[in-house]
């Protein structure tokens, strides 16, 4: 196997299901309570039956905030997108 000069990260897929909306957040908490280096959500804007990516995510960042566990990886994304509407 190639060496690509990073360490090898692990992390789960939360599948954003509307109706089990409780149930992707504490999967997310559990992802850091396990030591998982991320989290990822895919965006399906058009699928009713799933929550809002940017949305899901911020909430999974608030929690981080606010001290409740949630995984950090959530929030460098958020942040640079940020970044790189301020110009930096």
């Amino acid at each position: 196997m190639p060496d690509y000069g990073h360490d090898l990260l692990f992390g789960v897929f939360l599948p954003p299901l509307a109706q089990q909306a409780d149930a992707v957040l504490a999967l997310a908490r559990r992802a850091d309570e396990a030591g998982l280096d991320m989290v990822s959500v895919q965006d399906h804007p058009y699928n009713p039956e799933f929550l809002d990516t940017w949305t899901l995510l911020t909430t999974i960042a608030a929690g981080h905030v606010a001290g409740q566990g949630v995984p950090q990886r959530c929030e460098p994304p958020v942040a640079a997108a940020g970044d790189a509407r301020a110009g930096g």
